[in-house]
């Protein structure tokens, strides 16, 4: 699966969950800036790269997630979309509790 359709499908299976936002960001400013933003219901902000199965972060990736990481953000690299349905079934498990 596509790095573009995994994200897509990520981001439709959370509003069709209801397990918050997801959006795509496209930051042409930032190069290595993280594909989607997720806030659950609770609040809470992550930061997800998305890949395909044998996908890998690029040196401005791997910076600009150091950078987020040293401030305090959560930042995720899912791939594939099995991960992606791993990291889903985290999220609204967390969701219930």
């Amino acid at each position: 699966m596509l790095e573009a359709a995994v994200q897509s499908y990520f981001i439709k299976q959370v509003k069709s969950r209801a397990l918050g936002l997801a959006v795509k960001v496209d930051c042409a400013t930032r190069r290595g800036w993280p594909d989607v933003i997720f806030v659950a219901n609770d609040g809470g902000v992550m930061f997800i790269e998305f890949k395909q199965d044998k996908g890998r972060l690029d040196g401005h990736q791997h910076d600009m997630h150091d950078e987020l990481i040293s401030l305090g953000a959560d930042v995720l690299t899912i791939k594939g979309k099995a991960a992606t349905d791993k990291l889903l079934t985290l999220l609204a498990s967390e969701a219930l509790s």
